[in-house]
């Protein structure tokens, strides 16, 4: 398993991955949610989203293996933010 990096933070119970993302304002948030979910339909991993305004936290568990973590959550998030660097 990998480590985390990038302020990606591990929940309490340590079952997901979680982190929030600042953007100027909300149609960016919205872009960027969307360029997430292109991402997470070819991996077939889809991330839990919540769009605050401008502000937007995506977490990362994988349900198939019970609400475990598994390698395809953290290379989930290193598409994650690599598509918010390209932004």
């Amino acid at each position: 398993m990998e480590k985390l990096d990038n302020r990606w933070q591990l929940s309490e119970d340590k079952k997901k991955i979680f982190k929030e993302f600042q953007l100027s304002a909300f149609l960016p948030a919205l872009d960027f949610v969307r360029k997430v979910g292109e991402e997470a339909e070819k991996r077939n991993h889809h991330p839990d989203i919540k769009i605050n305004f401008k502000k937007v936290t995506f977490e990362l568990t994988s349900y198939f293996a019970g609400e475990q973590l598994t390698d395809l959550d953290f290379q989930s998030a290193k598409a994650i933010d690599k598509i918010y660097a390209n932004l």
